[in-house]
Order: structure tokens, then C-alpha cells, then sequence
């Protein structure tokens, strides 16, 4: 791990600039603070005399865009987005420069680091040693070595927010990178992976079906571009009591084998995304409706659900999105007709709305929630049998009856022939 010397006295002097500039951060953002929060150049003037000795120091807080000198020395970030052109890889060198530099003299102050251009595991043990302070951690990994992630976290004892972009063809996930996960079980309250590389094995590490119980404050889980969804690993998510925030978007896989129904044992759920038709059934919907009270958002893939599913959703009281868009999976619903959509009128706090592909929904159930929801801003009716025509009668009725708390904005097909266009007609 590379030195770097620094005299007490000038540790001291940027220690005492950066809680002076937090407090002002702080003051500004809660209200307590009338004139504005001083500049980026501003405050490269107060910290001019500690330049004289430290121009590197001087050419890193010069960045405006790494947030350093913004955040009051809390917050490091990494941009740059590499081709692999000359260009880009000289820039990369000099960021990843200026990223060991600041965490091997700075590290221990830094809450927040995020590392999105720089995607080579090697930086990961000189963190782990240097940043025991990270409450948010954001990392993309291209190139790596196995070796790096043992124990990554366990030094991290405030860690709250963990995302991870995983581009590295032809190697799954790390068992060894679950295991460290798992140290910092006890703080992760936001865990975000996304699989964005195109020829890996994108299979789940098996060693998640123990780790997702153990992470036993965790409030937002994202799993996204992974293709093994087992009913292991669904059972294992469902035993995460703490989750507020669930989305599960995996690559498509026609046949994939998962029962969803255990996710809705999750009582204190507010918002689920499912992008997979797998799993969600009528039987799921009765399930989530009995126990996550406080759902306020629902986005699935509504292919095999009927008016036995949509019937059950009354009871979310304070639902604001409803999503039961199955486009991307190239599937019309048969099942949902007039008569359960009709139900939704008791989710009077919908705002929007999506039952595009719902091929057996006609104008008459659609004009009596638009009458009825007076809060609902957006409806989508693509790929269903319903026209541009409708759009302007729900236009008469709102200005027939007593005006809506907002505006409406309805998206339509322009022509059922050529159902890529679409058209939004606006039904204040």
C-alpha cells in the first residue's frame, strides 16, 4: 500500500475546514441557513493555504465533479465511463491515481465512496483497510482477482448502502464476495446488484439462500440481469422480514421455475417490482394483500393473473402505482376483464396506473375509475383493445363532473394496426 507524508499540524487544518464545511451543508439543506451554501470556488479560496505543500491535493479538490470539496471531505466519487480508447485509459489512470491517493491519507474520514468507472478489484484491500468509516459503498467490477474480496466488508462496521455492477464475462458473482456480505449483515439497509455483462454465468451464488436472512436490517433489496431465481433463493428474500423495497428483474428465461407466493409474506413492504411472469399468480396477490398493509407502489408482470388476483388488491389502501404491464415478456392478459377492474375504484390513492395488454378490458370499466379516482394522474392503455376515442371521452366526463384533485394524462395506441406508435391524451 502506497505513503503518503502529511504533517499533524496540516491534517489538523483540513480536519477543522472540512466540519466547518459539513456544518454549513447541514445548516443549508435543514432551512436554518437564509444565504445560499458557498461555491465551489469559494471554498477552494479558504483552502488555498493548504495547497502550497500538497498540489496534488490542490488538483484533486480542483475536480468539482469527484464531490470531495462539496460534501465537506465526506463523499468520493468516480465517473469516468472508459471505451478502452488511449483517451479514456489515460483518464482512467489518473482517477484511479487520485482515488488511491485519497484513500490511503483521507480514507478513514470518508462516508460515502462511489467507484463507477474504475472496475478493477485490486483498490478493494487497500479500502478495506483504509475506509472503515463508509456508510455508502458504490463499486463495478470488469477485471478481478478472487483474492481481493475476502473479507472486503469486514472492517466496514457503518456500512448502510451497498450497490455492485458486475460486467465481468465468463465469472458468476464470488461465493467468497456473498461470505463478506454477510459481515456487515447487522448495518445494510440498502443492497443493490445488477449483472450487467452479456456472456457470464448469471446464476445467484447458491451461498445467498443462508446470507439474505442474516442481513437482518435491510430495507431495500435490487437484484437485477440474474437468471436463476430458484425457489431456494425466493424463500430465503421472503425470510427478510426488515424489506421495505423489493425488485427482482431477472434476464428473461422461458423456463424458469419459482413460486413467488412466499415474497408476500413480507409485512412491511411499500414498494415490489417483478419483471417476470414466473411465479406471480392470483394465489400471490391474496397472499401480499393479507399482509403488506402499507404497499404503495405494485409493479408485475400480470400475465397469468385474473379477476380473483385483481379483486384481492382492495385491501391496499394507500396503493399510489399500479403496474400490470406485460410487455416486455410479449403476453397479453385473457384473464382481467370489467369486472375486477371496477374493484380498484376503493384504491382511491392511485396515481398511476398501467393495465396495458389487458386485452379484455372495455371502455366501460375505464371510464368509471377515471370518475371515481380522482387522484389518478397517469392510465396506460397500450396493446389493449381501447382507442384514442376513449381518451376524449374520459376528457368529457371530467369536465362534466367535479374537478379533479390533478391533471390526467392517458397513453393510448394511436392505431391498433400498428400498436409501436402510441399517442397521450391529456384530460385535465
Amino acid at each position: 500500500m502506497e505513503t503518503y507524508k502529511f504533517e499533524t499540524q496540516w491534517l489538523e487544518k483540513l480536519a477543522s475546514t472540512s466540519q466547518e464545511f459539513q456544518a454549513e451543508n447541514a445548516s443549508f439543506y435543514d432551512g436554518s441557513r437564509k444565504e445560499k451554501v458557498t461555491t465551489h470556488n469559494e471554498r477552494m479560496m479558504k483552502l488555498s493555504p493548504l495547497f502550497a505543500s500538497q498540489p496534488k491535493f490542490e488538483k484533486v479538490c480542483n475536480d468539482e465533479k469527484n464531490k470531495l470539496v462539496h460534501s465537506g471531505f465526506t463523499s468520493y466519487l468516480i465517473t469516468v465511463q472508459s471505451n478502452h480508447t488511449s483517451k479514456d485509459l489515460n483518464e482512467l489512470h489518473k482517477l484511479a491515481d487520485d482515488l488511491k491517493y485519497i484513500v490511503n491519507f483521507w480514507g478513514h474520514n470518508l462516508t460515502e465512496l462511489i467507484i463507477i468507472g474504475y472496475t478493477f478489484s485490486k483498490i478493494l484491500p487497500t479500502i478495506k483497510i483504509t475506509c472503515p468509516n463508509l456508510k455508502i459503498l458504490n463499486l463495478a467490477f470488469e477485471e478481478i482477482e478472487i483474492k481481493d474480496f475476502e473479507n472486503v466488508f469486514s472492517n466496514m462496521s457503518h456500512l448502510e448502502e451497498l450497490t455492485i455492477d458486475w460486467k465481468c464475462e465468463n465469472l458468476p458473482l464470488p461465493t467468497i464476495l456473498v461470505e463478506s456480505i454477510e459481515q456487515v449483515g447487522g448495518t445494510l439497509k440498502s443492497l443493490e446488484l445488477a449483472n450487467f455483462a452479456k456472456t457470464n454465468d448469471r446464476r445467484l451464488p447458491d451461498s445467498f439462500v443462508s446470507v439474505f436472512p442474516r442481513l437482518i436490517v435491510l430495507e431495500y433489496l435490487s437484484l437485477h440481469g440474474f437468471g436463476d431465481l430458484n425457489q431456494a433463493l425466493i424463500q430465503s428474500i421472503s425470510e427478510i422480514k426488515s424489506l421495505v423495497s423489493l425488485s427482482l428483474v431477472p434476464v428473461w428465461v422461458e423456463d424458469l421455475e419459482c413460486n413467488m407466493y412466499p415474497i408476500g409474506n413480507l409485512k412491511n413492504l411499500e414498494r415490489l417490482n417483478i419483471r417476470t411472469d414466473c411465479g406471480v399468480t392470483d394465489e400471490f396477490l391474496i397472499n401480499l394483500s393479507n399482509n403488506a398493509k402499507n404497499l404503495k407502489k405494485l409493479a408485475i408482470f400480470a400475465t397469468n393473473i385474473t379477476d380473483k388476483g385483481i379483486m384481492a388488491l382492495n385491501k391496499f389502501t394507500q396503493l399510489e402505482i399500479l403496474d400490470l404491464n406485460s410487455r416486455l415478456s410479449q403476453k397479453n392478459n385473457e384473464f382481467i376483464t370489467d369486472q375486477s377492474v371496477e374493484y380498484l375504484i376503493s384504491n382511491q390513492q392511485l396515481e398511476m396506473l398501467d393495465i396495458s395488454n389487458c386485452i379484455k378490458i372495455t371502455d366501460s370499466s375505464v371510464l368509471k375509475l377515471v370518475k371515481n379516482i380522482k387522484y389518478l394522474r397517469d392510465l396506460y392503455l397500450k396493446e389493449t383493445s381501447l382507442t384514442v376515442e376513449l381518451a376524449k371521452k374520459l376528457r368529457d366526463i371530467t369536465d362534466t363532473t367535479e374537478i379533479r384533485e390533478t391533471s390526467l394524462l392517458v397513453h393510448v395506441p394511436i392505431e391498433k394496426k400498428n400498436s409501436d406508435n402510441d399517442t397521450s391524451e391529456n384530460a385535465p
